[in-house]
C-alpha cells in the first residue's frame, strides 16, 4: 500500500480477509463511503479483493498444490 492507510482500515467494521476485503452490515455512511472510494480507485494493480465462498476458496488451495 502506497501512501497513509485509510481510516476505514481501523474501524471495527471493516474485515481484511485475504481475497475478501468486506465491511460489515451497520457500517456508518463515512466508512462506507471511503471503504467504496478506496476500492474504486485506480493504482490497486488491477487485483482487488473479491469475495469467494468458502468452498471456493478450498478448491483453489487445493488446485494450487
Amino acid at each position: 500500500m502506497i501512501g497513509a492507510e485509510p481510516k476505514f482500515m481501523n474501524s471495527p467494521f471493516f474485515v481484511m480477509e485475504e481475497d475478501n476485503w468486506h465491511l460489515l452490515p451497520g457500517a456508518p455512511e463515512e466508512v462506507v463511503k471511503e471503504f467504496n472510494d478506496y476500492m474504486n480507485q485506480e493504482g490497486l494493480g488491477g487485483e482487488k479483493p473479491v469475495k469467494k465462498s468458502f468452498t471456493e476458496r478450498i478448491d483453489d488451495l487445493l488446485s494450487s498444490n
